[in-house]
Order: C-alpha cells, then structure tokens, then sequence
C-alpha cells in the first residue's frame, strides 16, 4: 500500500464534487459496469474486472477519505473542502483488511468522513500528559473542534463511540487483553505490527514475513470497524519513554512523517511504511 505515488496534488473543487469527478479530472481513468467501477488510473487495471478466468488476479484500486476506507461508489462520495483522497492499488486475496490508514493524518480529526466528524479522546499512559496537551494543542489549531484528554486505563477502554488516539508503552500494551485480541485478529482489524515488551514486529500485506525491530522501536497503527466507519483507534506505542515523546513530536512538527501509509514503524530516528515492503 502506497508504495509507488502516480499522482499527488492539492486541487480546487467544484460544490458537489464526486471523488470520481476528481478523479477524472486529473488523471487518466477507466470505469466498467456502466461507469460505477475504476477499472484502470493511468494504465494500471483492475487484473481481476473484464479478465478471462485464467487471467484473473485479485487485485483493484480502492479509495479511502480522510484515511478511512469508503463503503461507497466514488461517483456517489459527496466531497469538501480540505478532505483527503487516496486511491490505493493492492491485492485483495488473503491480505490484511484495511478500514483506516494513518498516512491522511490529521485529515481524520479535523473532516471525518462523509458527513460525521466524531468527537476524539486521546488518552495517555502516566507519563505522557505533556505529549496529549500538545497533540490535542495541534489538532485544534488544524480545526479539530470535540477533542478532550485523559490519563488511560485499559480497564476501561471497550468504547467505539469516537476516534481515540492511545500514547502507551509497549510493556503495558503488550500485556493488555484488549490490544492483544486486535492483534490476534490483524487480518480484520488491520493492523500490521505486533506489540511484545521489548521489540515490535512489521508484516508485509498478507500479514506474513515478520521483521522485528526493538532498541528504542516504536509504531504508529491504527484499527478501524469497518468501510466508511470513521469510528477508529489509533495507537502511539514505544518501547521507551523517550521514544514515545520523539515520535509524537515528529508528527506533530512534520505529518508528512506518515503520509502514504497504512501504519508505520519508528526505528533509528525514521517512520518506516507498514505494511512491510
């Protein structure tokens, strides 16, 4: 996922703008069913839509809005300004399932998706309550409006009412029940890393072939609930104290730090795209 760009602009739209008339504008486009369907963006087609059955392969575009993955036809997606569009070409055959990305932040808090824009909590471990005010700080400056802060209790956190943002070490999510059911189920919840104590592992999109990275690792993932469900948790997660702090920081100075991926992983000082590549 988003390994290779084609195409990447800020534009000016028109009022009622579809994300296939932007789409259409821009670059070169092939649809199929009656014009519902991108078959093909700049000569890379669908290898699964108008195949023979031999020739078929499991892999189209697909497009998400501010970091969420559409349940709808891009011809039927309402846009407004400063949302964030993001064709992505990957295989859909037996690979992690992928209902929100990182690589649109802070899009996510500031536009939601379609017409909801949730309310986001972001909740820190004991010693990153500097690092949440500053977060909050830079989401409202972007226009986030419903953001509230609080210290995090894994006893607690069972909610899918709003977008969370969780600042913890590895050793405390490495130990909760809840983080590990998500990781336990990543080929649904779409995530590409898995959390221990001292080290985190990266896999490719099929969730296979680990790398591990530990020595002051850390990762910045997020599980959605579904297509077109702005309802998400993104998770800031280190091994160390002060490699949590560094990577907020970075994000906050520089979101371009993310941009193009699904989730990523931090080690020697840069963000690393997840899926492994």
């Amino acid at each position: 996922m988003g390994e290779e760009v084609i195409f990447n602009k800020i534009i000016s739209i028109e009022e009622d703008s579809t994300v296939l008339d932007v789409l259409m504008d821009n670059v070169d486009v092939e649809t199929a069913y009656g014009g519902g369907f991108v078959n093909s963006i700049e000569g890379l087609e669908s290898g699964f839509t108008e195949k023979k059955e031999d020739e078929k392969k499991k892999e189209d575009w697909f497009y998400f809005v501010n970091g969420i993955m559409s349940d709808i036809g891009s011809g039927e997606y309402i846009l407004k300004s400063g949302d964030v569009i993001w064709w992505d070409y990957h295989s859909w055959d037996d690979t992690v399932f992928t209902p929100a990305v990182c690589g649109c932040f802070p899009q996510p808090f500031v536009n939601g998706y379609g017409n909801v824009v949730p309310r986001c909590e972001i909740l820190y471990g004991k010693n990153f309550k500097e690092e949440a005010k500053n977060l909050a700080l830079y989401l409202k400056g972007h226009g986030a409006e419903a953001i509230t802060i609080c210290e995090y209790n894994d006893d607690e956190f069972q909610r899918d009412d709003g977008i969370y943002i969780v600042l913890e070490t590895s050793e405390k999510i490495a130990d909760s029940r809840y983080w590990q059911e998500i990781m336990e189920n990543h080929k649904k919840t779409g995530w590409f890393a898995k959390i221990d104590d001292a080290f985190i592992t990266g896999y490719d999109i099929s969730g296979e072939n680990p790398r591990r990275y530990k020595d002051g690792a850390g990762a910045v993932l997020v599980s959605g609930q579904g297509m077109g469900n702005v309802h998400s948790i993104w998770l800031f997660v280190a091994t160390e104290d002060d490699i949590l702090r560094t990577m907020v920081k970075k994000v906050i100075d520089n979101p371009d730090n993310l941009r193009n991926m699904a989730g990523a992983i931090y080690s020697d000082g840069e963000f690393i795209p997840l899926p492994i590549r």
